[in-house]
C-alpha cells in the first residue's frame, strides 16, 4: 500500500510538474533589437537633348554654346548629395563647360564627374547649358548630342 502511495504522490508530482511547465512556457518572453540600414540611392530625370546644330560661325569661332531648355531633376535619399557623371558619346569635342551645377565645370572630351553636396535628402531640379569646344576637324552640321549622364549618392 505504501508503494503504490507513492506511486501516486509521484504521478501526481509529475502532473504539477508538467502543468507548471507548460503555464510558465507559455508566458515567457524574449527580446531582441532590430536595426536597419538604408542605402542611399539617387535618381536622375531629364529630357535629353537629341542634337545640336554647329554652324559655319560656330566651326570658325572654335565653340558651340547649347542652352538647355530641358529640366533635370536629382533625388536622393542621401544627406551628403549626389555625384553627376557625364560621359561623352562622340568625338565632337576637345573640352565642355557645363553651367548651372554649382558654378562653372569644365571637363574634357573623355568626360567626368561633378559633385554636389548638400544638408538633407532632397529633389533639386537643374538648368544646365553646355559650351563645347570644338575640334578643329569638325564640319558644320546637325550631330547628336554627345554627352549622357547619369547620378549616384554620396
Amino acid at each position: 500500500m505504501i508503494n503504490l502511495v507513492n506511486r501516486m504522490a509521484a504521478i501526481v508530482a509529475l502532473g504539477v510538474l508538467t502543468l507548471s511547465i507548460s503555464a510558465h512556457a507559455a508566458s515567457s518572453r524574449a527580446s531582441f533589437s532590430v536595426s536597419v540600414t538604408v542605402m542611399p540611392v539617387a535618381h536622375i530625370n531629364h529630357d535629353v537633348l537629341n542634337h545640336i546644330v554647329i554652324t559655319r560661325d560656330d566651326v570658325q569661332r572654335g565653340f558651340v554654346d547649347v542652352k538647355s531648355n530641358s529640366a533635370i531633376q536629382v533625388s536622393s535619399n542621401s544627406a551628403q548629395g549626389f555625384t553627376l557623371d557625364v560621359y561623352s558619346i562622340c568625338n565632337l569635342f576637345n573640352n565642355v563647360v557645363i553651367s548651372g551645377v554649382d558654378g562653372d565645370v569644365s571637363l574634357s572630351a573623355d568626360g567626368g564627374s561633378i559633385v554636389h553636396r548638400w544638408s538633407h535628402a532632397q529633389t533639386q531640379a537643374l538648368s544646365l547649358s553646355y559650351r563645347f569646344a570644338l575640334r578643329p576637324d569638325i564640319q558644320p552640321g546637325s550631330y547628336s548630342f554627345p554627352l549622357q549622364m547619369s547620378v549616384r549618392p554620396l
